[in-house]
């Protein structure tokens, strides 16, 4: 086999690994779009809307309704773990979606740039070994039955405040018309008044 041939099938492999992660953390959110139509009772019109809001204000939302419908402590705390491992999951998928990525020395991927120092070429990202998706895979599987067992015992119901799981702001909206006289006042959106 030649050196060429030898790295396309190691790039390959890269990829499979890569795309098999997303192709499972996918199904994840697929469950966690699940829940949140069952929560929020949604039609097919509004569905698409609400479900194309941000993953970690999703998960707030079904968060937020476990303590409100699951009392029982070991049950609570069971779906509580839960959405940390959901959390957890989303911080490789940050890694895995957001970086680029090449074949790592010695198999599986690296993650992240490349930068030279001294006439070097040096990884700044994390090297992902083959195992380590095979790990992430298992516990995206065993996250999306979870999941299922939560959308089950999750009842329909409807959020009253909106803010409470909607982040603020991260920066108020402010609006002015210049400094003179007569001017508008800065303004900052307060959604509670």
């Amino acid at each position: 086999m030649t050196e060429g041939s030898n790295h396309q099938k190691q790039l390959d492999e890269a990829c499979m690994l890569v795309g098999r992660f997303m192709y499972y953390f996918g199904l994840i959110e697929r469950k966690i779009d699940q829940a949140v139509v069952k929560l929020l009772d949604l039609d097919d019109k509004i569905t698409p809307v609400v479900t194309a809001i941000d993953f970690a204000k999703k998960l707030r939302l079904i968060k937020i309704s476990v303590d409100t419908q699951i009392k029982g402590r070991e049950e609570n705390k069971k779906a509580h773990d839960l959405c940390s491992d959901i959390y957890k999951a989303n911080d490789n998928r940050t890694t895995v979606a957001h970086s680029d990525f090449d074949v790592a020395p010695g198999g599986g991927v690296q993650f992240g740039k490349t930068v030279t120092k001294d006439g070097r070429v040096l990884p700044v990202g994390p090297t992902w070994p083959a195992n380590q998706f095979h790990a992430c895979y298992e516990e995206m599987r065993s996250l999306e039955k979870r999941l299922d067992e939560l959308i089950r015992v999750i009842e329909p119901a409807p959020v009253t405040d909106v803010s409470l799981w909607m982040s603020p702001l991260s920066e108020p909206v402010r609006i002015s018309t210049g400094s003179g006289k007569g001017a508008l006042k800065p303004w900052r959106f307060n959604p509670r008044k």
